[in-house]
């Protein structure tokens, strides 16, 4: 498992490849706490509360995770981290929520009845309600700890739905989800650059700077505030 150091170190790499993809390609405003923030972080408490509502040990990596910050808005790949409730996170708990709520739609009661033991043995299928949510992508898909495959050392496999109640992708764990999503972005990145160079290349006129720039904001490290 990784060293809080070794987390801290690999969410400061995370950040800033983030940020330079969410700046080049959408030219988003990542200094602004509603498009773009890692959250500070949680506190002992926060985390029991946690364990409490979702009934289950916090995974090891996880709590690594939430100790260095207490989620983390347009975290990677379009997914949102909610950590602990807080009202920086009002909206991220409301849109899971809303999704939760369409479970309706895709089966009826029985049918969800019949899921909580379906799950069990088909790691296609999920009931969402009955897992500890970690993440909303804000397009009714959710980020789950599946209490029903856990390892000896205490790590669920995270999955990620797709149409509510089936299974689109497995982790082992919330450090390798982590490490995945962190390995996408830098190649995000590394595409973003080298189509920018492509295009300095054929108008070497032109500034290159759109991506320096965006590359530049980017570096602007911002550590997570600590809560007053």
């Amino acid at each position: 498992m990784l060293s809080m150091g070794e987390m801290k170190r690999l969410c400061g790499i995370l950040d800033v490849a983030q940020r330079e993809y969410l700046i080049g390609t959408y030219q988003m405003r990542v200094d602004v706490p509603s498009v773009y923030k890692r959250f500070s972080p949680a506190t002992a408490a926060e985390i029991a509360k946690l364990e409490k509502a979702f009934g289950m040990k916090c995974p090891p990596s996880y709590r690594t995770f939430l100790k260095i910050q207490n989620g983390w808005r347009r975290f990677g790949l379009g997914w949102s981290l909610l950590g602990a409730p807080r009202p920086e996170s009002k909206d991220l708990y409301a849109t899971v929520k809303q999704t939760l709520g369409q479970s309706g739609a895709v089966a009826n009661e029985q049918e969800r009845k019949e899921l909580l033991e379906k799950e069990k043995k088909d790691p296609r299928l999920i009931h969402p309600a009955h897992h500890w949510v970690i993440g909303t992508d804000a397009n009714f898909n959710l980020l789950l700890f599946d209490r029903n495959r856990v390892s000896k050392d205490g790590e669920p496999q995270v999955v990620s739905t797709r149409y509510l109640i089936h299974v689109d992708c497995r982790w082992k764990s919330f450090e390798a989800f982590f490490k995945d999503v962190l390995g996408r972005v830098e190649r995000h990145v590394r595409d973003l650059r080298a189509r920018a160079g492509q295009r300095d290349s054929a108008n070497p006129g032109a500034a290159s700077s759109g991506l320096a720039l965006s590359r530049r904001r980017a570096a602007r490290k911002t550590k997570p505030s600590r809560r007053k």
